[in-house]
């Protein structure tokens, strides 16, 4: 998502439209501080018997940016 944002900003910075640049970078900001640090995962794997194996993963950001979050 920030990505097709950042995209669109520079769009808009290099269209002449600094307002509309500002605004998209202020929801950048929001979307990147609420952004969860932890980020649960539920994953299923299918084994060649045919079962199906449900578990959590969870991603989470290195601890130095957990300390600046």
């Amino acid at each position: 998502m920030v990505e097709i944002l950042e995209q669109a900003r520079a769009h808009a910075a290099s269209t002449r439209r600094p307002q509309l640049a500002l605004e998209i970078a202020g929801g950048i900001d929001i979307i990147k501080a609420t952004a969860p640090i932890d980020v649960p995962l539920v994953v299923f794997v299918e084994r060649e018997s045919g079962e199906v194996d449900m578990g959590v993963i969870t991603l989470s950001l290195p601890v130095e940016t957990k300390n600046q979050a």
